[in-house]
């Protein structure tokens, strides 16, 4: 563990899972290391997706009890918008594990600049993680109509809890398809818990933030 305490500011009961299942599947987590803020959730996403002077009032108050971690983890790719403009305002104490930072560095890595991202409907149109790509020398791109509204009817499903072996299927079909061409972004905790493929070229941002919290 090379970042030292880490926090993690939890968010939906199913993202705060599939962190907490990632972390814990990794040789080198160790419990003492992370500590675990409770956030009351609905009313943090009845104000998303954009930056609101209520969802940042709210975010600092949680934001304000963290102590004594050098690193946060927020479970939740959409409020990094308004992350963004509150540590731009604000000073805390701790940095922020940042998935698109952190994809920019994976991206530069193996020398790639060219992407589709997969994420909800707010994401999968230009916007604020497009904008971020962009501004790193990342071109984007989105998915098909037709892909577009079965990516999106995937991720409700999931978010209702009821997806089916079938819509799982039809979902990791499209991700394999673009994952042919270009390089494609998971940018949505819900498909996150439905990717079930290995390709290289697949980015999840969500093992991307957990990845970072061991290696650097």
């Amino acid at each position: 563990m090379g970042l030292g305490k880490i926090g993690i500011l939890e968010m939906s009961k199913d993202s705060n899972n599939l962190y907490l299942n990632m972390l814990s599947n990794h040789c080198n987590f160790n419990t003492t290391n992370f500590s675990f803020y409770p956030t009351y959730f609905d009313e943090i996403n009845n104000l998303l997706p954009h930056p609101s002077k209520e969802l940042k009032k709210l975010l600092v108050n949680y934001l304000d009890k963290i102590k004594d971690v050098n690193y946060l983890i927020v479970p939740n790719i959409t409020i990094h918008q308004t992350l963004d403009e509150l540590f731009k305002e604000q000073t805390f104490k701790f940095k922020l594990i940042h998935p698109i930072i952190e994809l920019v560095h994976d991206l530069k890595k193996v020398d790639q600049n060219k992407v589709v991202i997969f994420g909800s409907k707010h994401t999968m149109q230009p916007g604020y993680i497009s904008s971020l790509l962009e501004n790193y020398g990342i071109k984007c791109s989105f998915p098909t109509t037709k892909d577009y509204q079965q990516i999106e009817t995937y991720r409700i499903a999931v978010y209702n809890k009821t997806a089916t072996p079938d819509t799982i299927n039809n979902f990791n079909t499209i991700v394999k398809k673009h994952a042919t061409k270009t390089n494609v972004i998971l940018a949505c905790t819900e498909l996150s818990l439905a990717y079930n493929s290995n390709f290289s070229n697949v980015f999840d941002l969500v093992k991307i933030q957990v990845a970072s919290c061991f290696s650097k």
